[in-house]
Parts: structure tokens; C-alpha cells; sequence
């Protein structure tokens, strides 16, 4: 069986954040490869403003270059017409389908971890996956991240596990408004992407 991370996200754009996280959880957790799988629409976000499919996933191939270990997925484009919206579980159902001899992992941020029984059939996607917990302790919160972690556990049978990852203060929407107001934001992007984004002039409007 290969062990295989699953990332999923808009990555509208991919930063460093991503590609340090995807590395850490490659290495605590002995994973194979992990699959950087942009979703063409989010249900859980306002689609009207992430950028077309095929820009994002030219922006995360440029980002991967150079590690082995991880790849940019078309999986849930190719799945897209299956279903009126990218939802995690379906993705992860259909993941076993396709692959029969790989064990899933899905690495998600803290926030996450707090939203995931608001996510579509929650049941399902904790039986299919182990989860991946990368954030930090959010202050806002009632329950601790262990703690909400135990009540997953408990109510799911969920296999949870915490990243070691020191998280980089930064977030794709920061770098977006940060680019259309013309602030440099190559100290969070890999060089190619930033090269991608100037040359294409994205997140300007």
C-alpha cells in the first residue's frame, strides 16, 4: 500500500506555506508522494472570485518543480461533472475507487479541523482518511485543538494527527490584495509563481 497526502484546496495562489506544509507532512508521516488537488469550485467559498482552473494548476506545477514527491492533481477536474459541487467526501470516495492500493491522508489547517462536521457527509471523509492537522490554537475557540480533535476520535472513530509545523503568517487572500495594491509579495511565493503572476498580471482587478 503507498501512503498517500492528499492537499486539497484553491490555492489561489499556491504560496511557500503550502509547499513547507506538504514537505513536514511528507516527512513526519512517511507519505510516498502527497497530491496538491485544486478544486475547481468550493463549497464552502465565493467562487466568483478564484481564478480559472488552469491558471491556478499552471501556478502549483511551476511551485513543485524539483521535489519528487510532490505533484499537482487534475483528479477532481476530471471528476468534476459527476457532481454539482467538489465535495470532499465524493473526492475521497472516488480516490479509493480509482486507486485500490493507497492509504489516504488529508492534510487540512486548524480551521478545518473546527468546520469539518459542517463539511458534507463528515462521517465518510474521517473513515476514508487519516486527517492531517496543521494551525495554530485558534483563541476564539471553546475547545482546544486536542480537544476538538478527542470529540472527532470519540464521535467518528477518526484517526487525527498534528503536524509539527511552525505556520507562516500568510494566506492567499493577504498575497492577493497584497499584488493588486502593488506591494512585493515575492518573500511568500515561490520565485516562479511570482514570475507567473507578473508576467500574467493576475490580481489586479
Amino acid at each position: 500500500m503507498e501512503e498517500i497526502g492528499i492537499f486539497g484546496g484553491t490555492f489561489n495562489p499556491v504560496h511557500k506555506a503550502h509547499i513547507n506544509l506538504a514537505v513536514e507532512a511528507k516527512k513526519e508521516f512517511g507519505l510516498d508522494e502527497v497530491w496538491f488537488m485544486p478544486t475547481l469550485k468550493s463549497p464552502h467559498k465565493d467562487n466568483k472570485y478564484i481564478t480559472d482552473i488552469n491558471t491556478r494548476m499552471d501556478m502549483i506545477k511551476l511551485a513543485l518543480e524539483g521535489y519528487e514527491y510532490l505533484s499537482c492533481s487534475d483528479f477532481e477536474l476530471r471528476i468534476s461533472s459527476e457532481i454539482d459541487k467538489n465535495y470532499t467526501y465524493y473526492t475521497l470516495q472516488r480516490l479509493k475507487q480509482f486507486y485500490r492500493d493507497i492509504n489516504l491522508y488529508f492534510i487540512i489547517g486548524a480551521d478545518s479541523l473546527y468546520e469539518i462536521e459542517s463539511w458534507k457527509n463528515p462521517d465518510i471523509i474521517m473513515s476514508l482518511a487519516t486527517l492531517l492537522v496543521a494551525g495554530r490554537e485558534y483563541e476564539n475557540k471553546s475547545l482546544s485543538m486536542e480537544s476538538m480533535a478527542g470529540k472527532l476520535r470519540s464521535k467518528y472513530s477518526a484517526d487525527i494527527r498534528f503536524i509539527d509545523f511552525k505556520e507562516m503568517d500568510i494566506s492567499s487572500h493577504t498575497i492577493r490584495e497584497m499584488v493588486a495594491n502593488n506591494e512585493d509579495a515575492s518573500e511568500y511565493l515561490p520565485q516562479k509563481v511570482y514570475n507567473y503572476i507578473k508576467k500574467n498580471n493576475l490580481y489586479k482587478n
